[in-house]
């Protein structure tokens, strides 16, 4: 029950950040909606998910949840590839990632 309601919670809460779109990039014929807070996540997906969880104040669960609709949005299979898509579609550049040495 309490997993049910986790998951409407988040759902409503992508609902609402997608209603507040900040960049829409085309890549072939597929649209990728990107929030505010969804480039936050990529801008720090090189961190590790402990101290992702503690700069984004949400749980494990929630963070991983996040990255997965991230991974599928984009269309790619990892962290890793979500980064580079990202910077190929032109939404962050390489400087705009923090890494652990910098937190």
């Amino acid at each position: 029950m309490a997993m049910v309601k986790e998951f409407e919670r988040i759902l409503a809460q992508e609902t609402q950040e997608a209603q507040e779109v900040v960049a829409t990039k085309q890549e072939s014929e597929k649209t990728v909606h990107i929030t505010e807070r969804d480039l936050a996540l990529i801008r720090q997906i090189c961190l590790p998910y402990k101290v992702l969880c503690e700069s984004m104040g949400i749980s494990h669960g929630n963070l991983r949840f996040r990255v997965t609709i991230l991974v599928r949005k984009f269309g790619v299979e990892n962290r890793t590839s979500l980064a580079v898509k990202a910077i190929k579609m032109g939404l962050v550049r390489p400087d705009e990632f923090q890494y652990r040495n910098q937190v």
